[in-house]
């Protein structure tokens, strides 16, 4: 819960600042995103601890949509990672609530899942910028850096939930974990990945998700032909063509 003083009771994630101290310190007023000035930004991130899971799901649909864009890493969107990162222990993330999942449709999730595949999307469309980039002789912009130097703290909070009790949370653990994992000290963590993958692979039978997973292994040199089904290959095929995809 937040403290009366203001302060937030959350565990220190290790690696990371304490999640008040990261709001504390950043400098929101110079810091923005699509809507222009993320002042606003501390506020919601703190009443993602809300006891009301309905609050914690307008937080994430409406007050942080501001923040995600694929083909940019606003400025704003770093210590919200890192606040993100750091409150995934807390027991209130554990809450279920009912979030967008894609236009006009909303479904159930735990706030947890939600936080990581927030992590997955935002570390993942950071290594596709920064690949782009290097493809033409650039370099990464200050935000990317920073982000990168994060890796091996957000792993080793993102790991601990790869063999949580809810199905969903080891998912989006395992979403997160695998854009992370690209890092060159964490590819040792590649093979523990994929037998997550596989197993997961084995109960899966969400599309969207199977596929997710299916690019990682393919991307780190692992054969997926016994592990594809038709669904999945054709979903490839059109997700190739489109830009957009239900968020979880």
């Amino acid at each position: 819960m937040i403290a009366p003083n203001g302060t937030s009771d959350s565990p220190q994630a290790p690696g990371l600042p304490d999640p008040e101290t990261v709001l504390r310190e950043a400098d929101w007023e110079s810091l923005w995103h699509s809507q222009g000035s993320a002042v606003a930004i501390p506020d919601a991130l703190r009443a993602l601890l809300d006891a009301d899971p309905a609050v914690q799901a307008r937080v994430m649909d409406e007050d942080l949509a501001p923040l995600r864009l694929e083909t940019f890493i606003y400025p704003a969107a770093v210590p919200a990672a890192q606040y993100m990162a750091a409150i995934l222990p807390d027991p209130r993330i554990a809450a279920i609530g009912v979030y967008r999942h894609a236009v006009d449709e909303y479904r159930q999730h735990p706030l947890r899942a939600m936080l990581l595949i927030w992590l997955g999307y935002l570390l993942s469309h950071t290594d596709d910028n920064v690949k782009a980039r290097e493809e033409f002789g650039g370099n990464p912009s200050p935000d990317e850096e920073t982000l990168f130097a994060l890796r091996p703290a957000f792993y080793q909070q993102v790991a601990a939930f790869l063999h949580d009790d809810e199905h969903e949370v080891r998912y989006a653990a395992l979403f997160a974990a695998i854009p992370l994992a690209e890092a060159p000290g964490l590819t040792r963590h590649q093979t523990e990945l994929a037998g997550c993958a596989r197993r997961l692979l084995a109960t899966e039978e969400d599309t969207y998700r199977r596929v997710r997973v299916l690019n990682g292994l393919m991307a780190w040199g692992h054969d997926t032909a016994g592990l594809e089904t038709d669904d999945d290959r054709r979903l490839r095929t059109l997700l190739n063509s489109i830009t957009t995809e239900p968020s979880f």
